[in-house]
């Protein structure tokens, strides 16, 4: 395997291990989400659920723009070089 086939591999690699985490946050914004949209509806709801909940959402939001910023890196990488 040539070195540049090689590199193609580790980016390829790092791109599947960036969105596989990108989709595990994207559900954890989603679940934490409706978990709040649902202590809204309830009457007698416990706000510090639903403020945990939301503290997750902004967690793994923060987390979700970091893998973002790892795929532009990884787009960056694959780019043609221009001399």
């Amino acid at each position: 395997m040539s070195d540049a086939d090689w590199d193609r591999a580790e980016i390829a690699r790092q791109l599947r291990q960036t969105v596989h985490d990108f989709n595990n946050l994207l559900s954890v914004i989603l679940n934490g989400a409706q978990f709040a949209l649902e202590e809204l509806a309830i009457e007698d709801r416990d706000l510090e659920m639903m403020k945990e909940s939301l503290e997750d959402v902004q967690l793994a939001t923060r987390k979700a723009r970091e893998e973002i910023r790892r795929l532009a890196e990884l787009g960056r990488a694959l780019a043609p070089q221009t001399e």
